[in-house]
């Protein structure tokens, strides 16, 4: 069977669901004013609907520095830390080939 990768925004997500989802929160700044660091992130729509579209897994990539500045992502944070499944990466070069991301991150998770 061939799987395809689908490569969308949260809101062209609205109303279906897939499999495995890795949203990416693009936003790492040192901005004091909350609006200004998160943006969209904020709206609590549209992270209803990137928690609840994944089937099976749901992987958040961001910076959570940056993401704990609203209380609705440090209590995520928070949640993922206490389960087990928060993974901290030291710098952008940490995983110099997708084998090294696959073998540090993924396996973590694997059943």
């Amino acid at each position: 069977m061939h799987e395809t990768i689908e490569v969308n925004t949260v809101d062209a997500f609205q109303g279906s669901e897939k499999n495995v989802i890795i949203f990416n929160c693009v936003r790492s700044n040192y901005e004091t004013i909350i609006e200004k660091s998160l943006g969209f992130l904020l709206d609590e729509r549209r992270l209803n609907v990137a928690l609840t579209r994944p089937k099976f897994f749901l992987m958040i990539v961001g910076n959570s520095r940056t993401l704990q500045k609203s209380i609705i992502w440090e209590d995520m944070v928070d949640y993922c830390r206490a389960q087990g499944s928060y993974v901290k990466v030291k710098d952008s070069s940490h995983f110099e080939k997708m084998s090294d991301f696959k073998k540090h991150v993924v396996s973590q998770f694997e059943i």
